[in-house]
């Protein structure tokens, strides 16, 4: 089975109070938190169709690395079948939230700490990268 390629970002910022934040995304009904990503366009480059994502699903822009951190393969149900996606995951540094954003009323999107992101997500990758962006700002 030939994977649906997918990028996203992980996107990041520091609080008001200095405080490094994560922030996550997910459908109402859905019980899953995630990122922002979708499947790739053609006409874009992987980073640059993560930050598009970043855009619609959760209202932000800011720095994206052009570098991936990495990728994961998960199942996805469509209808009644499901798809092997493969998403390539790029950091985001979070410089502006929008008030308003394509998806707003489809999306909750919330702030955690790294370390709730942790024990809120479910991919392996992810929680390894939420980790690690930890232990990288911690002085």
């Amino acid at each position: 089975m030939t994977p649906q390629l997918q990028s996203g970002v992980l996107p990041y910022r520091r609080s008001k109070k200095d405080r490094l934040e994560v922030l996550l995304v997910k459908k109402p009904l859905s019980q899953n938190w995630g990122i922002p990503k979708g499947k790739v366009e053609a006409h874009l480059s992987f980073h640059a169709n993560a930050a598009k994502e970043a855009f619609e699903e959760a209202g932000v822009k800011g720095t994206i690395n052009q570098q991936a951190l990495g990728s994961y393969r998960a199942m996805k149900r469509r209808g009644d079948h499901e798809i092997l996606v493969e998403v390539w995951v790029y950091m985001l540094e979070v410089t502006r939230v929008a008030k308003k954003w394509p998806e707003k009323a489809t999306r909750l999107v919330r702030w955690f700490t790294p370390s709730e992101a942790v024990r809120l997500l479910r991919e392996p990758f992810l929680i390894e990268q939420c980790q690690k962006l930890e232990r990288q700002h911690e002085y």
